[in-house]
């Protein structure tokens, strides 16, 4: 990820978000607990989603239950696309990844 936007000084060259998606509700208790979503108050699933400024997708998660939020998707995932970002690579993220370690500004 070489290409990216300059916003007060930093290079960002990744954005991420999560993007809840409302599913039916199961008949089963423990199952419905597991995909509510606090934040939306229905029953959801959550997906991950890094892109580049100029909207290329760079990552896509697996769907979660609706009570995983961003933050624990990030940390789930990692492995799989924020350990091959170099040091020069910032990232931009809602306030839910406040508190991520290193390069991602909220």
């Amino acid at each position: 990820m070489k290409n990216g936007v300059r916003i007060c000084y930093s290079l960002y060259t990744w954005i991420s978000d999560g993007s809840e998606q409302e599913v039916q509700s199961s008949g089963n208790d423990i199952e419905n607990k597991r995909i509510y979503s606090q934040k939306k108050k229905k029953p959801t699933i959550n997906t991950l989603a890094v892109i580049s400024p100029s909207g290329r997708i760079l990552y896509l998660s697996p769907s979660y239950p609706g009570s995983v939020n961003d933050r624990e998707i990030v940390e789930k995932t990692a492995a799989s696309w924020y350990a091959d970002l170099t040091e020069e690579e910032n990232g931009l993220g809602d306030p839910g990844f406040r508190g991520m370690r290193g390069r991602i500004s909220t």
